[in-house]
């Protein structure tokens, strides 16, 4: 789902407050792109239209929100040059560390453990402590989600996804949209058949949780967390994901194999240029601004836990006024749904 900005001007240098999350890319694209300045995020007021933008005709809200964001034109995009950089497809914050793969293949660990990029604290916590779980979540899995459970698929219910995959794709949730997924405390209910993956997850309510509950990406609308299944003979379309704020955690818990019992090239995953096969209890963190693509061309299923963290590089005051700014923006309706 695109998913862009209306906004309304604020001065001839060219500030804009968002109004809407709804035609920035239709409006503004044409000439000249624009990026959130990289200080904390403050309240702008309409003012006087800029020369050679087109903007629709909608008035500022009365009240606008005391966390909403300036946009500032930036330079021409490069484009069609074959080189991969982070294009989010809705809001791109500067000056944040990117690659497309935060952690290195299997191969490259040596004596110090896991490769991190950046030798980075906060990923290399996150890692550690999904992996040190991933038996006793893969277990769970199967005897809850694939077990005697009946628990609901609800891949079917995520707006604007399901044009991106072919063949079979499932998904299990426990944060969607960046809230916790419907529960009942009962057997249906992926909290209570997974209480080992929902604790590490969501943490907090389930007495306590550990670091990824912590940087969870969540109280925002593009925060996911989820079994994610994809099927024999299956494959997700390239695509950029909606922001930089965000990295994204794939821990495999079942991954096809050759017929030696080795990595399998035909189920993989490409984050820009580069192209990785999952490894069972191996995490990978990638950016997801980059574009990507999934394929499983065995006939067996894949299954990771995916989950999503707030980029390391994204202050905890921003984190606030991030969160603040969504939820305005979907109490007005602009995004989402009420």
């Amino acid at each position: 789902m695109l998913v862009s900005f209306l906004i309304t001007p604020r001065s001839s240098v060219g500030q804009f407050v968002i109004e809407s999350l709804s035609t920035l890319h239709y409006n503004l694209y044409d000439s000249s792109p624009i990026f959130i300045r990289r200080v904390p995020l403050v309240s702008v007021l309409s003012g006087s239209s800029i020369s050679g933008v087109r903007l629709y005709s909608s008035a500022p809200p009365s009240n606008p929100p005391a966390d909403c964001a300036t946009l500032l034109p930036g330079p021409s995009v490069l484009a069609n040059t074959g080189v991969h950089r982070a294009s989010p497809s809705m809001f791109y914050l500067p000056g944040m560390r990117s690659l497309p793969f935060w952690t290195a293949p299997s191969s490259s660990t040596g004596e110090r453990g896991r490769r991190i990029a950046f030798g980075d604290r906060v990923v290399g916590e996150v890692v550690a402590e999904a992996e040190a779980h991933w038996e006793k979540i893969r277990e769970e899995y199967l005897n809850g989600v694939r077990g005697g459970f009946s628990i609901t698929e609800d891949y079917g219910d995520s707006e604007g996804h399901a044009s991106l995959h072919e063949g079979s794709w499932e998904w299990h949730s426990f944060l969607k949209g960046g809230v916790p997924a419907n529960r009942s405390g009962e057997h249906g209910d992926i909290s209570y058949v997974c209480p080992i993956a929902t604790k590490m997850i969501l943490g907090g309510e389930y007495n306590g949780g550990g670091f990824i509950s912590q940087h969870l990406f969540k109280n925002v609308p593009f925060g996911y967390a989820f079994f994610s299944t994809l099927g024999g003979d299956s494959s997700i379309k390239p695509h950029c994901g909606p922001m930089n704020l965000r990295l994204r955690i794939h821990l495999p818990l079942l991954v096809p194999r050759n017929s030696e019992g080795n990595l399998n090239a035909s189920c993989g995953i490409r984050v820009g240029g580069q192209v990785r096969e999952w490894e069972e209890g191996k995490a990978i963190v990638l950016d997801d601004a980059y574009e990507h693509e999934v394929w499983n061309k065995t006939s067996g299923e894949r299954v990771i836990l995916l989950f999503d963290i707030w980029h390391p590089d994204v202050h905890p005051d921003e984190r606030v006024r991030i969160v603040e700014m969504f939820r305005y923006a979907k109490d007005q309706g602009w995004i989402g749904k009420k």
